[in-house]
């Protein structure tokens, strides 16, 4: 059974998220395997819909089949600057390159969760001190593995990190790199959606981690889940 049909018998079910796990409509006399819910509910964010959970998906699904032509897209699209400071609404984008402290990503990892987990791999890294890296780090966190709740288990620090959609991603990356004054070219485009603040266009944020960039401001709200 391919991906797509996968989906449409989801779909068909009448599958219905709650903040931690999925439950399907048993009037619904068809079978679907079990192993297939258990999959949905591990990349299921808390509180996300039945709608927005497949369409993240898809999107994860399409963004991988274009993944081929990146590279040359990417070679000849003029992006248009905004201040990585004041983003605008990320809303309906995806990532078309990142490079990092130096590293760029390969066309597998070009994504706002990927962007993150790394630079909470690299704020783990360069901060010792447990209290710092709380307010590095703007989302929510564990020590030790989790997968669950659309948690990601970073082996190599021993971290999990909620996944997050590109605002807030993004939110949190510029906070670590401004901090560690790490340099970054993020370039992106705004898929042709309705809710798109810029349907069509490509964007960049570029900064060179030459000079310690303003201090953004820390949500007062914990972050860290015990």
């Amino acid at each position: 059974m391919t991906f797509l049909m996968i989906l449409r018998r989801v779909m068909s079910y009448g599958l219905m998220v709650v903040p931690t796990r999925l439950e399907i409509d048993m009037s619904e006399k068809r079978e679907l395997l079990s192993g297939t819910i258990v999959r949905l509910g591990k990349l299921a964010r808390p509180f996300e819909t039945v709608d927005e959970l497949i369409n993240r998906i898809l999107d994860t699904y399409e963004d991988a089949i274009e993944a081929n032509s990146v590279d040359d897209v990417v070679s000849g699209i003029e992006a248009r600057d905004f201040n990585w400071r004041s983003p605008p609404d990320l809303t309906h984008t995806k990532m078309l390159s990142v490079e990092l402290n130096g590293v760029k990503f390969p066309r597998a990892e070009t994504t706002w969760n990927s962007i993150l987990n790394e630079a909470v791999r690299i704020a783990d890294q360069k901060v010792a001190a447990k209290e710092e890296l709380k307010r590095l780090i703007l989302v929510n966190y564990v020590s030790g593995k989790k997968e669950d709740e659309g948690y990601r288990y970073l082996d190599d620090v021993k971290i999990s990190v909620q996944g997050q959609d590109s605002n807030a991603a993004w939110r949190c990356v510029s906070h670590i790199a401004a901090r560690l004054r790490l340099p970054f070219e993020i370039v992106f485009t705004w898929r042709v959606k309705k809710g798109a603040e810029y349907p069509g266009v490509t964007g960049r944020f570029v900064y060179d981690g030459s000079r310690l960039a303003p201090r953004l401001p820390v949500p007062t709200s914990s972050r860290r889940v015990s």
